[in-house]
């Protein structure tokens, strides 16, 4: 198991910096896990879990909280470990980290933090966010876990 920690490492690690470089994640790094990890789970389940946390995770990404190479990256996490503990440390640590960049945004700026952009908006001026998801992932995998 921990060669399979360190893979996992190493792949958050490569997106986490090709999201800070470029904006944005390629589809080839995250869509061909997606279709293997739909596939595994329906052979091996638990692939209702997986799917209702999928549909849940749709919603924000459909209000452009986030853009789709993160959205993306949020379905193969939760492919991988759809868990209530990793439920619960994903979603503590996003809150904390987009707290804190929010809040560190707007004291940058001296202004109100800002709301959640339109699609056109999120595409030219959206923010490396990756590490959002990655940050709890590496918690979860090398803390919580084990």
């Amino acid at each position: 198991m921990p060669a399979l920690s360190l893979l996992l490492t190493g792949y958050l690690l490569v997106l986490t910096v090709w999201d800070f470089r470029s904006r944005e994640n390629p589809w080839w790094l995250t869509t061909p896990l997606i279709l293997g990890l739909t596939v595994w789970r329906l052979l091996y389940g638990p692939a209702w879990w997986v799917f209702i946390a999928w549909g849940l995770a749709t919603l924000p990404f459909l209000l452009n909280f986030f853009g789709a190479g993160d959205y993306r990256l949020l379905l193969v996490l939760l492919g991988l470990f759809p868990t209530f503990p990793f439920v619960v440390t994903l979603g503590v640590g996003m809150f904390v980290l987009a707290y804190g960049a929010l809040v560190w945004e707007a004291w940058q700026r001296r202004c109100p933090a800002p709301e959640a952009p339109g699609r056109a908006a999120l595409l030219a001026r959206g923010r490396p966010g990756v590490f959002v998801f990655t940050l709890p992932t590496l918690v979860y995998l090398w803390l919580v876990r084990g």
